[in-house]
């Protein structure tokens, strides 16, 4: 099964019951990011974990994709409906401008 998912199809995603998870240090995160995602660096997301239901779609973004790519593959050996965004942030250039805060 596949659990990448196009950044294109993050606009029609957005506003679903789902987790959505942006894994860049808190600089990054601030500085631009895409609306509803939530900031929670690579290095604290293990302390996180338990704040997630696996009964809900969890979509993972890094800078370039190999790390949410990763730990997407890790939390389904967990059991977790976890899925990440091809490319990562970088990946979002070509979305329109209003995805950014």
């Amino acid at each position: 099964m596949n659990y990448l998912i196009d950044p294109q199809e993050i606009p029609q995603m957005i506003n679903s019951q789902a987790y959505f998870i942006d894994l860049r240090d808190k600089y990054q995160f601030d500085n631009l990011h895409i609306k509803n995602f939530i900031n929670v660096p690579y290095e604290q997301f293990s302390s996180y974990l338990s704040n997630l239901s696996k009964n809900k779609p969890i979509y993972l973004m890094c800078q370039s994709g190999h790390i949410a790519k990763n730990l997407a593959l890790d939390l389904r050996k967990q059991n977790y409906q976890a899925y990440y965004i091809d490319g990562g942030f970088q990946a979002f250039i070509s979305i329109p401008p209003s995805m950014y805060y």
